[in-house]
C-alpha cells in the first residue's frame, strides 16, 4: 500500500504529517529512510554533479533533462554535505528523504530550471534541515 500511494505519501510528509499518522505513512518512512533509497538518492546527487560539470549536450545517458548549472554549482557544498549524510548510515527523517526525492525528480525544479537565483540552495537548506529533526 505505502509504495502504491508514495507520490501522495511523500507529499504528504513534505508537509510534516507525521510517520506515525499510519501504517502507510509508518511504511513509507522506513522505505524512504531505508539503506537502499539513501545509496540511490545520493548516487543521484553524484550524477546532477557530474552532469553539471559536462558541456552543454554531454550529459550522462540516464539524464534526461540537463541541470541547470547556475542552480548547481552554487550549491554545491549543499549537495555533497547531503549526500555524505545519506551515505553516513546515521538516523535521519523521512520528510527529508522525501523532499529530496521530489527535488531530484521534479523537471520544472530547481535542479533543472532557472528559477531564482538560489533556488535551489534554499531547497536543499530545508531539505537538510528536515534531514536532521528527529521522527
Amino acid at each position: 500500500m505505502a509504495h502504491v500511494r508514495a507520490p501522495w505519501i511523500d507529499a504528504q510528509l513534505m508537509s510534516g504529517v507525521a510517520t506515525w499518522r499510519s501504517p502507510a505513512h509508518a511504511a513509507r518512512a522506513l522505505q524512504l529512510t531505508g539503506r537502499r533509497r539513501r545509496r540511490t538518492l545520493a548516487a543521484g546527487l553524484d550524477r546532477l554533479v557530474a552532469d553539471s560539470a559536462r558541456p552543454p549536450g554531454n550529459t550522462s545517458r540516464q539524464t534526461v533533462i540537463e541541470p541547470c548549472r547556475e542552480q548547481v554549482l552554487p550549491a554545491l557544498p549543499l549537495i555533497l554535505a547531503i549526500a555524505a549524510k545519506l551515505r553516513a548510515g546515521g538516523p535521519i527523517n523521512a520528510r527529508g528523504v522525501a523532499g529530496l526525492r521530489v527535488v531530484l525528480t521534479d523537471g520544472a525544479g530547481p535542479c533543472y530550471a532557472r528559477i531564482h537565483g538560489g533556488a535551489l540552495q534554499d531547497a536543499l537548506q530545508l531539505i537538510s534541515t528536515w534531514l536532521d529533526v528527529p521522527d
